[in-house]
């Protein structure tokens, strides 16, 4: 094992640690709140994980494995530092509670979904370390859509949930890409 593929283990490790060092907020009642597209996503991921393994290649390439380790720590970056800036707040589940603010910090102050963009960035650079061109096109395209998805059910429960606050709030930041959408 080269010095990458430790560095790909402990950024990984590193990621599945979130589901254990940030819990979903305790849940209350709330007529804003949906739960199916965050199962539609784990599956997308759990199935990009799969099938990078199950058609990895061996090629070496050194240049891809760091983009695909890059993509992947990036990823995993973003996440923790934008599931910091929700503090309570965090959930994995599209929810809008009373007492919820709008935050702006942290990479909310230019993105209105950082946590999906590291998701997007986490999906890439799985399979393009492990040299599966197939499954990294069809997993970003895939996650893409499934991101976008959730992204206007959770902006119509956030522009319910805050109104005029949150339409005015979004104008300011790009959705998943900085600069783009």
């Amino acid at each position: 094992m080269s010095i990458l593929d430790y560095a790909f283990i402990l950024v990984s490790l590193f990621w599945l640690l979130e589901l254990f060092l940030f819990r979903n907020r305790q849940k209350e009642s709330s007529p804003y709140a949906e739960q199916r597209s965050f199962y539609l996503i784990f599956i997308t991921l759990s199935l990009t994980i799969i099938f990078s393994l199950l058609f990895s290649r061996t090629d070496e390439s050194l240049p891809r494995q760091i983009i695909g380790l890059g993509c992947l720590g990036g990823g995993v970056f973003l996440r923790y530092w934008g599931i910091l800036h929700l503090k309570n707040q965090f959930t994995r589940h599209v929810t809008v509670n009373t007492g919820d603010r709008l935050v702006s910090t942290g990479p909310y102050r230019t993105l209105r979904h950082p946590l999906y963009t590291g998701l997007l960035f986490i999906t890439i650079g799985f399979p393009l370390f492990f040299a599966n061109w197939i499954v990294t096109i069809v997993a970003g395209l895939v996650m893409f859509f499934m991101l976008r998805h959730r992204i206007r059910i959770e902006e119509t429960l956030l522009t319910a949930g805050f109104g005029p606050a949150y339409t005015q709030w979004a104008t300011t930041r790009k959705r998943l890409i900085p600069f783009i959408y």
